[in-house]
């Protein structure tokens, strides 16, 4: 969140995830004031925009231990 200027601040605020790339998708905020007041305003527009992303759990998470070994054994494997 550095400002490009002494009374200048960019603040980036994560807003959700993009459904076509999956990647996090940001809003750009700009700011005109010293450092702690950029800071409090970061706090608002995470509170009012802001997101917490959710990786996406791998399918092995949902399996039995007896299905993730049947996964296993089906995959091919260099040694024997």
């Amino acid at each position: 969140m550095p400002g490009t200027r002494a009374d200048v601040w960019e603040i980036r605020v994560t807003t959700g995830i993009n459904p076509v790339n999956g990647r996090r998708r940001q809003e750009s905020f700009t700011h005109y004031g010293n450092e702690d007041s950029a800071a409090c305003r970061r706090g608002e527009l995470v509170r009012l925009y802001g997101v917490t992303p959710m990786v996406p759990l791998p399918q092995s998470a949902a399996m039995t231990v007896r299905r993730l070994l049947e996964a296993f054994l089906e995959s091919p494997h260099r040694c024997r």
